[in-house]
């Protein structure tokens, strides 16, 4: 793409407060690097706190100007209408507030890796704003591809056609999963010539190193030389969100129970509490706090907040067990080759171990609620070595295949 000036890319989705979200933008970092010389990469930061990690990374940080959906589809009607001219605005002006109007008139590529945000789950609120919010960088020209991500249900009509809307801008398009692709191909949702179907980048992402991760657990009290089994739970705040009742009471906060009772009185292991997301209403950390005081035992262990994603995914790789909440801790101890048992609140988790075969090894509190984990648990653990056989035996064609989208993009770049 020939241009006076270097061309800006916005990456959507990304931030520092979601190990996924990171690992999924700075696997997308090192892929524009590699086809753009000098690009300049914008991503949107939610708080001031993000701002040092952005630029530290390669990244333009913007503060985003929320406006309301009435003044939002007239900023489309003045887009449409008047066809503004490119800018370099997002030079000028970046530390101040832009509309999300002002940075698509600025930008030539956005990225969206948002992960999982169009579906009846999220409402038609949400719905009417990414479908306002992409028609603005449609006709402000901007190449517009989402990286693999989940989609749909979309039994709300509602949704369905907001999402047509939204995906009618588009160049590309990637389900990680046959079922996202599925819905999306039923509703007529996106034309079926842009739509792929590839598995989540962020098995690309790299992990620190084992001796760095090593030491990261020795810091925290856990020495690798005892050889003492290592468990990794990470909990994940809405499903407890979804879920009946509060506190130690809430029914998945109970279920996780069940599963820490086992291997505290059945096996020597340590438990390693790995908090994953950080929002301020939406926050992994309190869960793992929940879980801590109601044991009080030196066993549990909580991981720093501070870790890095790539951190995060190594300290998991030395786990010999996972009992995974979120779905890139998932991603991160199917790359490692670590044994999981899922407990999920979505289609995604499933249809991801279903390419393993392996479908049998989630629960869903919020959707199944008829699903015995601690049996579960049980039988994964006693035959570990088994299920870790079918792991290494999957896991290279899935891997093999998470790098198409890398290709479509850099294709699409050049």
């Amino acid at each position: 793409m020939k241009n006076k000036r270097n061309t800006n890319i916005l990456i959507i989705g990304g931030n520092f407060i979601g190990k996924g979200a990171e690992a999924m933008m700075l696997t997308l970092r090192d892929t524009i690097k590699e086809v753009i010389p000098n690009p300049s990469i914008y991503a949107i930061q939610k708080y001031d706190s993000e701002e040092k990690l952005f630029s530290d990374n390669g990244f333009i940080p913007l503060k985003i100007k929320r406006v309301h959906i009435f003044k939002k589809f007239l900023l489309l009607t003045k887009i449409i209408l008047l066809k503004n001219k490119k800018n370099n605005l997002l030079l000028n002006k970046r530390t101040k507030s832009l509309t999300l109007s002002d940075i698509f008139q600025s930008t030539d590529i956005v990225i969206d890796i948002s992960g999982f945000a169009s579906g009846d789950q999220w409402g038609w609120k949400k719905a009417i704003h990414r479908a306002i919010d992409y028609n603005m960088a449609n006709y402000s020209r901007n190449m517009i591809f989402f990286m693999p991500q989940s989609w749909g249900p979309f039994n709300n009509y509602k949704v369905r056609v907001l999402t047509k809307l939204l995906l009618r801008t588009t160049d590309i398009v990637f389900a990680r999963e046959k079922l996202s692709y599925d819905y999306l191909i039923k509703h007529k949702c996106v034309n079926q010539n842009k739509l792929f179907l590839s598995n989540d980048i962020a098995f690309n992402f790299k992990a620190n190193d084992k001796s760095t991760s090593k030491i990261i657990l020795s810091k925290i009290g856990i020495n690798s030389i005892n050889k003492i089994p290592l468990i990794a739970i990470t909990p994940n705040v809405r499903i407890y969100q979804k879920t009946i009742g509060e506190g130690i009471n809430n029914e998945y906060i109970k279920e996780l129970f069940k599963v820490i009772d086992f291997f505290l009185s059945n096996t020597n292991c340590n438990i390693l509490l790995i908090p994953h997301e950080f929002f301020k209403n939406s926050n992994d950390l309190q869960i793992c706090k929940l879980i801590k005081e109601n044991y009080n035992n030196d066993r549990l262990i909580i991981t720093p907040k501070d870790l890095s994603a790539s951190e995060v995914k190594g300290v998991i790789g030395l786990c010999d067990f996972i009992i995974a909440s979120r779905y890139h801790s998932l991603v991160f101890a199917l790359s490692k080759r670590v044994v999981p048992v899922v407990v999920g609140w979505s289609h995604k988790y499933d249809e991801l171990l279903k390419l393993l075969n392996l479908e049998k090894l989630v629960v869903d509190p919020v959707n199944r609620k008829d699903e015995n984990l601690k049996i579960i648990i049980e039988n994964v653990w006693n035959n570990k070595n088994k299920y870790k056989e079918i792991i290494n035996k999957n896991m290279p064609d899935i891997e093999k295949e998470s790098y198409l989208p890398i290709q479509k993009l850099k294709d699409l770049l050049t």
